[in-house]
């Protein structure tokens, strides 16, 4: 599953996530992005989806 930012929508679907799962999506996309950052910049990550530059 892949969360993309759309401006607003972007809280609305935040907001019906639960803390936990929240936490548990942060930790794999902490995850993935640090191990992407160790191969290098190429392609995207659900990381950087949810916080884009």
């Amino acid at each position: 599953m892949q969360i993309r930012y759309y401006g607003d929508d972007y809280a609305t679907i935040c907001a019906t996530l639960t803390i936990k799962t929240f936490l548990i999506i942060s930790k794999t996309d902490q995850a993935l992005y640090e191990r992407k950052s160790k191969l290098g910049r190429n392609g995207y990550t659900f990381y950087e989806n949810m916080h884009p530059a």
